[in-house]
């Protein structure tokens, strides 16, 4: 290599060093500098994502919650006509109301989609749908 050529390099270098210094923070180098921008990056993307489960999760809780009980005129018609007693064995003990289709396979609080079932034929029934 000639000493003209290694010159010119080194003034290259040398300017090359200069711009970069333009455009960082005193006392950061060129790496610190992308790695700073990185980790930035890394913190928000994971900051975003934490919201987003947040919000996910806070709005499946909220969905469970906003269910409704069933209305006491409904409730009262569904008790008259099943006479009090459960539909499948006839006990009268441990009556609980039951949706015939469920909330979540698309039923509704009708007195068309409601019975009275005693609780352990309603937990034997469970999700047979």
């Amino acid at each position: 290599m000639t000493k003209k050529l290694r010159e010119q390099q080194e003034k290259i270098a040398a300017l090359n060093k200069a711009a970069s210094s333009w455009f960082r923070q005193p006392g950061q180098s060129e790496a610190e500098r992308k790695l700073s921008e990185q980790q930035k990056r890394i913190a928000d993307f994971d900051k975003a994502t934490a919201n987003w489960f947040f919000q996910m999760q806070t709005e499946q809780a909220d969905s469970r919650r906003k269910r409704q009980p069933i209305a006491r005129a409904v409730r009262n018609v569904v008790w008259n006509r099943d006479g009090g007693v459960c539909v499948e064995c006839g006990s009268n003990e441990n009556l609980e109301f039951d949706h015939i289709i469920p909330h979540s396979k698309g039923g509704s609080d009708t007195e068309r989609n409601i019975q009275l079932l005693c609780m352990k034929c309603n937990r034997t029934k469970y999700d047979k749908i």
